[in-house]
């Protein structure tokens, strides 16, 4: 109920100080000749109050005797509404639960980062998992068009480590400077982590369109073979393009493919070339007659790590430089699988590739022989 003192005893007595909702009335300093002569006034207010029946509305900011400013309808009514179920584009109750959705997301794919490095599995002094974490979040809340995409994780963690090895006393400015280059680096192919933007000029189906025309160029005679097999380069090459070829190589020659790709001002169509170069470096396994789509697929998509990759960087090279050449069309001599000749031919050179070759063709004879069914007997 509001004080019935005149406006001079306010005046004189009331000192307020603001809050939130209202005015909180901290002392009144009335004396007492001023409450006297008051005295008759105030029970005449009292007496007319009584007969009008009038009730006053209640004060905004309390029981005090100083009528404050009321609140907004609209200011009011976005108080209700952010409460912790509101779907309210501008709550913080929504913006935090996508937040936690989101870290858990990301946590998720962390902890299955770089498994086989001791490095990322090192939680003392410093804990790079939740380093990366922030970094990603951060990333993920400053760029909500993107957000977070399975796979950045990968790139994140080449970065770091890079950044951590060159001020390892640092922690937070490794931090900082992974957050600087990952926001570069995306700067660049975010496109390709953007789903509406793949079938555009910048998207990733383009840039399998532009590994497919590589390809051609180099090696009709392959690029034929798996254009009738039906082997598209966006069934294998998609995570390839997006990923930079993160995945696709050991930790250190994943760190000697990419100083190759920063450093030169045409990285992405050095990327096409290498990933070219990646299926060349499998030409006898492919154009292998007992090779199927299943198993050429399968190849392509876990691609073998036991392939050299000082071989597959320098077919890269010669087809950067325009030196590459196919190897001339032959037929194999007598019982001679081309994975045979291949072998004999890469063992002075190569004898790892030798080596690998030898493997693939048991591969492959093992599964033709057991996809043929054995006869009754």
């Amino acid at each position: 109920m509001y004080s019935t003192g005149t406006k001079a005893d306010a005046k004189a007595g009331a000192k307020a100080v603001g809050s939130s909702t209202g005015v909180k009335v901290e002392a009144f300093g009335l004396d007492a000749g001023a409450a006297a002569d008051g005295a008759g006034e105030t029970k005449k207010r009292r007496k007319k109050g009584r007969k009008g029946k009038r009730k006053l509305p209640p004060c905004p900011g309390g029981s005090s005797g100083l009528v404050a400013e009321p609140v907004s309808l609209l200011d009011a009514a976005e108080a209700v509404d952010d409460h912790p179920l509101s779907l309210a584009a501008g709550s913080k109750f929504k913006a935090a639960h996508e937040n936690s959705a989101m870290s858990t997301e990301i946590l998720k794919d962390i902890a299955r980062t770089c498994p086989e490095l001791a490095f990322f599995q090192a939680h003392e002094p410093v804990n790079h998992y939740a380093a990366l974490h922030a970094i990603l979040l951060v990333y993920a809340r400053l760029n909500p068009g993107i957000g977070y995409v399975q796979g950045m994780n990968e790139l994140v963690a080449l970065l770091y480590y890079v950044c951590f090895h060159e001020q390892p006393n640092q922690p937070r400015l490794v931090e900082s400077d992974t957050f600087f280059c990952f926001m570069a680096l995306m700067g660049e192919i975010r496109d390709n982590f953007c789903q509406s933007l793949d079938s555009t000029d910048s998207g990733v189906v383009s840039h399998c369109h532009a590994l497919h025309a590589a390809l051609a160029a180099a090696d009709p005679i392959l690029s034929q073979h798996l254009d009738d097999m039906g082997l598209n380069p966006q069934f294998y090459a998609f995570r390839w393009l997006t990923l930079l070829l993160s995945q696709e190589f050991d930790f250190p020659d994943v760190l000697r493919l990419w100083d190759s790709l920063f450093a030169d001002p045409l990285r992405f169509e050095f990327m096409e070339h290498f990933a070219s170069a990646m299926v060349l470096a499998l030409r006898p396994i492919l154009l292998e007659p007992a090779t199927d789509f299943a198993f050429a697929l399968q190849m392509l998509q876990n691609y073998p790590r036991d392939v050299p990759f000082a071989h597959v960087f320098a077919l890269a090279v010669q087809l950067r430089d325009g030196m590459y050449e196919p190897p001339a069309p032959s037929s194999p001599r007598g019982n001679t699988s081309l994975l045979a000749a291949a072998a004999d031919a890469a063992a002075s050179a190569s004898p790892a590739l030798a080596a690998f070759f030898t493997r693939a063709r048991d591969r492959i004879s093992s599964a033709v022989a057991s996809a043929i069914p054995e006869r009754d007997q």
